[in-house]
């Protein structure tokens, strides 16, 4: 089959591209592709700053942090990218540890630790934090073993043994608001009563006349089989208060009277 060009029904139309409209749109894809790569690189940075500026401020007020780099996608470029360039671009980490020692831990402060589900161990004293707040951390913090704390005057005994009880995986640590001075066996579970290892110069046990190497029975009318019931004693007392211990000395039961400290930075 062949057209006429004379025929009435044949016309031939030639389209031309204007370079210009070609190159606006290559610039248009490159745009995009530009627009494109500073949106990933923005919504990945921003949470990377927001903890580097967290992690910053509890370094800055005393807080103990350890971290490990997160692994994934950014961290491989990141790695990539130093190894060719020696710039090490900003990765998120994964926090493992933090030990409030000289920070101002309030119930803000361990609400916010809820960014962190990854933290596995956690450690305060002196912290003027609730146990509405600290009841919260062990659905915020799954993966939680360890749980210090120490000379937080609302935490008392009967809350640490409730979350004990409730959160076998999680080993919580504790010592009350009293300080008595003593450093004890905790190694032989068949001891009967608590041994006494080390007594501190000038503290409550030494005034008392404690000895080391003394079994303390029995706190006021309770009985100490361990040293977990020492501290569980001990925190139902305060700074100030005159208790009576109960000591096995060479199989002689002898009574000292104690009057409890406080603790210090120096005991933490």
């Amino acid at each position: 089959m062949s057209f006429d060009p004379e025929s009435e029904f044949y016309s031939e139309g030639i389209v031309r591209v204007d370079p210009s409209s070609q190159r606006k749109s290559y610039w248009l894809i490159f745009a995009s592709i530009v627009f494109l790569i500073v949106v990933v690189v923005a919504v990945t940075l921003l949470p990377i700053q927001n903890q580097k500026r967290h992690l910053a401020h509890l370094r800055n007020q005393g807080a103990i942090v350890y971290t490990i780099v997160r692994p994934g996608i950014w961290t491989s470029i990141s790695d990539y990218v130093h190894r060719f360039t020696d710039y090490q671009l900003p990765t998120l980490e994964e926090v493992r540890q933090i030990h409030f020692q000289k920070y101002p831990v309030t119930d803000q402060t361990i609400a916010n630790l809820s960014r962190y589900p990854e933290l596995q161990a956690l450690s305060m004293q002196s912290a003027e934090v609730s146990t509405t707040v600290l009841d919260n951390i062990f659905d915020d913090l799954p993966e939680l073993t360890g749980l210090t704390i120490i000379n937080c005057k609302n935490i008392t005994p009967e809350w640490i043994e409730k979350s004990q009880l409730a959160n076998p995986s999680v080993s919580i640590n504790f010592r009350g608001t009293a300080y008595l001075g003593i450093s004890a066996n905790i190694m032989n579970p068949d001891e009967e009563g608590c041994v006494v290892m080390y007594v501190q110069s000038g503290s409550a046990a030494e005034k008392g006349g404690m000895l080391p190497g003394d079994i303390i029975i029995g706190i006021e009318d309770s009985e100490v089989s361990s040293f977990t019931d020492l501290v569980m004693e001990l925190a139902r007392y305060s700074p100030d208060d005159q208790v009576t211990i109960q000591v096995n000395r060479q199989e002689e039961e002898i009574p000292m009277v104690c009057k409890l400290d406080a603790w210090s930075n120096k005991e933490f």
